[in-house]
């Protein structure tokens, strides 16, 4: 009985085999195409930003098509490394200070008010903290200043939304960026293809 039940299994190892194998590819054609489906959804823009020389750097079919300077994160609140997707932006955003220990006792900012770190634009690229956003501290710009997030020229930050939405498909015309701009009233722009971003030291 026990040589029956050996020489079974014997007969059986390759039938496993095929069953492994069967598995394995139907799993990578399914990752594949999961990958091929995420890339389609990207949007045809790419941000990459360089950290040692405060470079972000705006890609097109691979070629660069505009560059902005910005500051990061200082050491001690250091900006996330790795690629991310931005499926937000929101325009004349309030602040609500984050969970963190540098932001308590701090209160929350409506749009426009002074004390708002935010000006003008923020785009997301890790929630529920980190994005790209104007700054009215001009002369931090090109060093490791802020608690993580990307500062920028508020101008420019705004043309760098606008070019996001774009690419995304959900471009405005100028009026609608000039009413945005002047009222000071939040939009906040879901993109449905999302923009990949890469930082990197």
């Amino acid at each position: 009985m026990q040589n029956k039940r050996k020489i079974l299994g014997l007969l059986l190892l390759p039938v496993a085999g095929v069953l492994v194998n069967a598995g394995r590819a139907e799993y990578l054609r399914a990752r594949d195409a999961e990958a091929q489906e995420a890339r389609e959804q990207l949007a045809p823009l790419r941000l990459k930003a360089d950290l040692s020389d405060k470079i972000l750097y705006v890609e097109e079919d691979g070629k660069v098509v505009k560059t902005y300077t910005f500051a990061d994160g200082r050491p001690k609140y250091p900006t996330p490394r790795g690629t991310f997707t931005i499926d937000k932006v929101v325009w004349n955003p309030a602040w609500i200070p984050p969970a963190a220990r540098w932001a308590r006792g701090k209160t929350p900012k409506e749009p426009g008010h002074p004390d708002n770190p935010m000006k003008l634009v923020k785009i997301f690229f890790r929630e529920p903290d980190y994005y790209i956003h104007g700054t009215d501290q001009l002369e931090t710009i090109g060093s490791a200043a802020s608690h993580g997030c990307l500062r920028m020229d508020p101008d420019e930050a705004a043309d760098l939304a606008m070019r996001v939405m774009e690419a995304a498909g959900v471009g405005k015309d100028s009026s609608w960026y000039q009413n945005a701009i002047e009222k000071g009233e939040t939009h906040t722009v879901h993109l449905p293809r999302k923009v990949e971003m890469v930082i990197t030291d």
